[in-house]
């Protein structure tokens, strides 16, 4: 016999997708204390759901759990976001070993229109808005590996890398990351994986190298 199916999404995964979403686009900043009951009373929801959430985005890495019971949104570091991007950077290198083995003509037709987009971006000036293109263009990419428990893996380590993202935004140059995204897709057109992997690490590193000059810059202000 099958277990009836609960009503989706229960108030658990409601609180939870508020909390998690709230992390990821900086509204809870990083290093940030999560008051539970403050966040109860914002949701207009009991303790124990914002809780329950807690103990999950804990779990996750999202949220760090301090020794008097307390738990605060994880830092951004330097050493953070270097890892965060190599980790980023190893699921999709592996990815790309099966992309490069599914991958049509047509599939490189969209990637590159996709990357067009991304190098016609433009930002207004002190803007962090997200250039959508540009995750578009890595989500179809990982969606092309045909793995989704290595696409659930991806997804969760971007999602983590978000706060980095952010601040590496007030350093991005769109007409960088598309010629970079040219170079993969070269890589991938030629079948050649070792290539194609050693251009997305560079394009991670890179990416790491502007969220931590970023880091790096707010820190001085905040010293003067």
């Amino acid at each position: 016999m099958l277990e009836a199916i609960a009503p989706s999404p229960t108030r658990d995964e409601l609180v939870y997708a508020s909390l998690r979403k709230a992390i990821i686009d900086g509204s809870l900043a990083p290093g940030q204390e999560v008051v539970v009951t403050t966040v109860a009373a914002q949701l207009g929801v009991s303790r124990v759901p914002v809780m329950h959430a807690c103990q999950r985005l804990v779990g996750e890495g999202f949220l760090v759990a301090n020794p008097r019971r307390s738990v605060t949104v994880a830092p951004l570091t330097e050493d953070r976001i270097r890892e965060g991007n190599a980790v980023l950077a190893a699921l999709e290198c592996l990815a790309l070993e099966q992309v490069i083995a599914r991958a049509t003509d047509t599939d490189l037709e969209r990637w590159e229109r996709l990357n067009d987009a991304v190098r016609a971006f433009r930002r207004p000036p002190g803007s962090l808005e997200i250039n959508l293109p540009d995750y578009t263009f890595h989500a179809t990419l990982w969606e092309a590996a045909g793995m989704p428990y290595l696409l659930q893996q991806i997804r969760l380590v971007f999602d983590h890398n978000e706060p980095a993202r952010a601040l590496g935004r007030l350093h991005h140059d769109p007409s960088r990351s598309s010629a970079e995204h040219d170079e993969l897709l070269g890589a991938i057109r030629r079948r050649d994986v070792v290539a194609a992997q050693k251009a997305m690490r560079t394009h991670r590193t890179h990416g790491s190298e502007r969220a931590i000059a970023a880091l790096q810059e707010r820190e001085r202000r905040g010293k003067q």
